[in-house]
C-alpha cells in the first residue's frame, strides 16, 4: 500500500536523468544498527591492510500491517562481505542494500560482516 507522506524539491537535472526525492519519514518504522565486532590487520609499517566489522541491524515496524524496508549501508574502498544473514545486493561501488520485511507490529533482523581491504 503507498502511502504519500511528504514532499521534497527538484534541483535543475538535465532531462531524462535519474532524481532521488526524500519523501518524508516513517515515524512507526525505525532501523537501529549496532556494531558487534572489528578487527583490524596491520602491515609491518603499522599500516592498515584490513579492517574487518560486524554488524547487527534491526529494523522495528509499529504498524498494523507489515512493512518493507530498503536498508542501505554506505561501504568504502576494497569491500567483501564475508557473512550475513539475509542477501544483499550490490548496488554500485559503494552501496549494498538489503531488503527487509518487518512483520506488523514486530521486528526483524539481521547481520553482516564486511572485509575492508586497502592495498599496503
Amino acid at each position: 500500500q503507498t502511502q504519500f507522506v511528504g514532499a521534497d524539491t527538484i534541483r535543475h537535472t538535465p532531462r531524462n536523468e535519474e532524481v532521488t526525492l526524500s519523501l518524508g519519514q516513517a515515524f512507526d518504522v525505525t532501523v537501529k544498527r549496532k556494531q558487534t565486532e572489528y578487527r583490524q590487520q596491520n602491515g609491518d609499517n603499522g599500516q592498515l591492510i584490513e579492517a574487518t566489522s560486524s554488524w547487527e541491524v534491526t529494523v522495528k515496524n509499529g504498524k498494523k500491517e507489515p512493512a518493507e524496508v530498503r536498508v542501505v549501508e554506505m561501504l568504502q574502498g576494497d569491500w567483501t562481505i564475508t557473512a550475513e544473514s539475509l542477501p544483499h545486493k550490490k548496488e554500485s561501488a559503494t552501496e549494498s542494500v538489503w531488503t527487509v520485511r518487518a512483520p506488523a507490529d514486530g521486528q526483524a533482523t539481521f547481520t553482516y560482516t564486511v572485509v575492508n581491504r586497502n592495498a599496503p
